[in-house]
């Protein structure tokens, strides 16, 4: 939010990130865009998830929390012969949302439905309504050939199907720009395509005015190092234009791959929250606004303080509890159960200094609507059993701590759950009988 510390500024007031974050020899290999905004598509990817399926109520209700959250742009689908996607889409006009809606058009790669001139249409359609249309270039010869052979347009040469894919986006973009709109590419298979002709289609798209050139890479098939490398070639190629990314969750470092993009000249940064999207998810938004805010210093946008509840709300409407151990909104992100972290976090036995919290943790949890605690497991001493005790109100010595702790092991080997706090009472009382 504004006025919200970011980035070195907040070292030692809200964070304690590394200093080298924040060093010039560090960020002197970086092209970090002097902005960023972050895209979300909950009701894109995420209405792709197995057995997923919303209302328009509950889709409305997305789109309203994550206005409300501070995201200024919503990508969403339109995929032709679907009457519930432009359905949805006329009730975001109808409701007057203020974010920008970006509509991913139909893939042209989809018979019978396809056609130049229904790609078209549907630009003219979107524009007409305020949207912006997300239209597919594809860039790898996989994608090129195939995509071809689907429309049964028979066997043509890769460099004709090069040529032709490339004046075919030229059209798109000047359809839209015509036409008094924005327009968006989804540049796909980027990592496992010709680097050339990836830096021929920025160029054209550029020069024709396409808004942004989002890479979207199909199944995440690179290291962060070859999504940064492919990013800085179209940055080197087309300086003048727009980059973004749409990273898939495949191998688990989707986060890493979109900020290597990041650091390559992208500044458009399409997730969901929750990470919620086909296959293993997305970029999650909460753990990319939060790492965009505090480690690089951008200014997302978004509530951070608000992410808790948003995040638990869409939980919620989609049917999809949290993982315990999720990062930032998790229920055990923030705790401290080993004696070791404990000690510094919350130690009963000396005054706490300002920095001894900042050992466990490298920023207040208070700042993405969380809270840090201690939490007990079978392994806990005695220090996490005094401070659990007295937070419930009873004062145990390091003594008295200790007669718990075999009762406590016990109790956690046959509930393996998290203990509510009168099962820990119970412990208490039956290792420590009151007078």
């Amino acid at each position: 939010m504004q006025g919200t510390p970011r980035g070195a500024e907040a070292m030692g007031r809200t964070t304690s990130m590394s200093p080298l974050n924040f060093s010039d020899e560090v960020r002197a290999d970086m092209i970090l865009p002097p902005k960023v905004k972050i895209v979300d598509m909950s009701l894109k990817e995420g209405l792709q998830m197995e057995g997923v399926a919303l209302s328009i109520e509950e889709c409305l209700r997305c789109a309203r929390e994550l206005e409300q959250l501070g995201v200024d742009t919503i990508k969403v689908a339109y995929r032709l012969g679907r009457p519930e996607d432009l359905e949805l889409m006329n009730a975001l006009a109808r409701m007057k949302i203020s974010a920008e809606i970006i509509v991913q058009v139909s893939n042209h790669q989809h018979p019978p439905l396809y056609s130049q001139e229904k790609k078209l249409e549907s630009i003219d359609r979107l524009v007409d309504m305020g949207y912006t249309p997300f239209l597919t270039t594809a860039l790898s010869d996989t994608l090129l050939k195939g995509f071809s052979r689907f429309r049964g347009e028979g066997e043509l040469g890769l460099d004709d199907l090069k040529k032709r894919e490339i004046e075919r986006s030229i059209e798109h973009t000047e359809r839209a720009k015509k036409r008094g709109g924005k327009i968006i590419g989804n540049l796909q298979d980027g990592l496992r395509a010709d680097l050339g002709f990836v830096q021929d289609v920025c160029r054209a798209l550029a020069d024709a005015g396409m808004d942004c050139m989002v890479f979207d890479d199909i199944a995440m098939p690179g290291i962060p190092a070859v999504f940064k490398h492919v990013t800085r070639k179209a940055v080197e190629a087309a300086p003048h234009g727009t980059y973004g990314t749409y990273v898939h969750d495949d191998y688990g470092f989707g986060l890493g791959a979109a900020l290597a993009c990041l650091e390559g000249g992208a500044s458009m940064h399409f997730c969901s929250i929750n990470g919620y999207g086909k296959r293993s998810g997305m970029v999650d938004l909460a753990h990319l606004a939060v790492v965009l805010e505090l480690m690089y210093g951008y200014d997302t946008g978004i509530d951070l303080e608000a992410l808790n509840r948003v995040c638990h709300l869409f939980a919620d409407i989609y049917r999809r509890p949290i993982p315990r151990v999720r990062p930032i909104y998790g229920a055990s992100a923030f705790t401290h159960g080993a004696d070791w972290h404990v000690q510094w976090a919350a130690n009963p036995d000396s005054p706490m200094f300002d920095e001894y919290p900042w050992v466990v943790q490298s920023m207040k949890p208070e700042l993405v609507g969380r809270s840090s605690r201690v939490t007990l497991y079978a392994g806990s001493g005695q220090m996490g059993i005094r401070v659990k005790a007295a937070e419930l109100g009873i004062t145990l010595t390091i003594e008295e701590a200790e007669t718990v702790r075999p009762l406590l092991r016990d109790e956690m080997v046959i509930r393996k759950r998290p203990l509510e706090d009168e099962e820990f009472l119970d412990i208490v009382r039956r290792a420590v009988p009151q007078e």
